[in-house]
């Protein structure tokens, strides 16, 4: 696997506003998220919109940002998607630039997006000048972990992220040794205890970010089906989630008739964004 990879294989955004009451059970923006990882993109976006003048600033954007990066990978990168989510990337990183510190945490995110998207695009002087920036900022969630499921998650991914990336990419020293250090293991073990979390929108990230780790970096098909079942289970309706739980039980040699009736059974009832999302999910194995 290529560094870029490593640094954009995570889908979901990482939650590290850990600001009270932002992903509190039933509130407005766990009801958004929690759309969204039921796959149902049209309740989303119209509830984001109704809701501009209603929420804060800070929400706003960080629901704009979640929905428009889902809508970009699930139409197979639309550019029109990608345009928008740049949009918001760009309008969130100027009201931090001039907000209260206060909303640093969501800053964070902010960054993590930016750094993803340029990896995924293979802008890679981009990408590596943004894992950078967070990476200056990523102590706190470091420092705060044991006391905020929500720096737990980001400090999670970034430790396994970085551990990964010196091991992997020797070569890349200079760079690694100008942020904080990272740690595969810790950052494991940070993940597998916040799938067990009893907020779904936080369990459902890490498991899974676990998930494609064990997928996509160690090829453990057995972790990686038994996280994508829990997946499946808690969103039932997530084409993308069912997809991925798919491609792991075929893998194991446990891929039946009935897994196949399932997955087209749930596409023909699924209401696309566009019709280039619903030819990409045509077919379970045509997703990344």
């Amino acid at each position: 696997m290529k560094l870029h990879q490593v640094f954009a294989f995570i889908l979901i955004p990482l939650f590290t506003y850990a600001q009270k009451d932002l992903l509190i059970e039933n509130n407005f923006p766990f009801k958004v998220l929690s759309d969204i990882h039921n796959f149902d993109f049209v309740k989303a976006r119209k509830n984001i919109d109704l809701s501009e003048d209603t929420i804060s600033r800070e929400e706003y954007l960080f629901l704009k940002v979640n929905y428009y990066w889902w809508a970009y990978v699930i139409s197979n990168d639309n550019p029109s998607y990608r345009d928008s989510l740049r949009y918001y990337l760009n309008k969130s990183n100027d009201f931090y630039k001039t907000a209260n510190n206060n909303y640093g945490f969501i800053a964070l995110m902010i960054n993590g997006f930016d750094y993803r998207l340029a990896f995924k695009e293979g802008r890679f002087i981009d990408g590596m000048l943004s894992a950078r920036k967070m990476a200056r900022k990523i102590q706190k969630s470091l420092d705060s972990a044991e006391y905020s499921p929500y720096y737990k998650l980001t400090a999670a991914i970034y430790l396994f992220s970085t551990g990964y990336g010196k091991e992997k990419y020797w070569y890349l020293y200079p760079y690694f040794i100008s942020i904080p250090e990272g740690d595969m293991q810790k950052g494991i073990n940070y993940l597998q205890e916040l799938s067990e979390n009893t907020n779904t929108v936080l369990a459902t990230e890490a498991t899974y970010t676990l998930m494609r780790i064990y997928k996509d970096l160690y090829s453990d098909y057995f972790k990686a089906y038994r996280l994508s079942k829990k997946l499946i289970l808690w969103h039932p309706d997530n084409l993308f989630y069912l997809a991925l739980h798919l491609q792991t039980k075929e893998k194991l040699n446990l891929l039946t008739e009935k897994d196949e009736i399932r997955y087209n059974k749930i596409y023909r009832q699924t209401v696309f964004l566009n019709n280039e999302a619903k030819q990409y999910f045509k077919n379970w194995r045509n997703i990344k």
